[in-house]
């Protein structure tokens, strides 16, 4: 399965430079670690891709966010309206709940998402990588 390697999916759900997808995107792996969920390196650190490409790149990607918490929302509905004849108020209440658990992973999904926008995987560097 090593064509999956060079999708944008792999960048985007492993947290991975989009340029050589070795480089960590984040500098904490641990999600939950709250202070610091949000810190990121200024460059790749195996392929030197800048991750901040404009002031404020990052402000876009809270249309990525937006699209994935309307996705666990709906999920969430279908599935509780499929197995269970709940009032809307447990609905409500359980799909804050599971945003609320999701949000670390949500927010870095939607930055990795925004950068593979406008950055795409490269083979060539992804070689040279490598060779290192």
């Amino acid at each position: 399965m090593s064509w999956f390697k060079t999708t944008k999916a792999y960048s985007v759900i492993n947290n991975k430079c989009p340029r050589c997808h070795e480089g960590d995107m984040f500098l904490h792996s641990n999600p939950y670690n709250l202070k610091n969920m949000d810190k990121m390196p200024e460059t790749c650190p195996v392929c030197g891709q800048r991750y901040f490409l404009e002031p404020m790149f990052y402000t876009g990607a809270m249309y990525a966010s937006y699209a994935i918490s309307i996705a666990i929302t709906v999920a969430t509905f279908v599935a509780i309206y499929t197995f269970y004849e709940m009032p809307i108020f447990w609905f409500v209440i359980t799909a804050t709940t599971i945003l609320l658990v999701t949000l670390p992973f949500t927010f870095r999904w939607a930055r990795t998402m925004w950068i593979n926008f406008f950055v795409h995987y490269d083979p060539e560097v992804a070689k040279k990588v490598k060779a290192q």
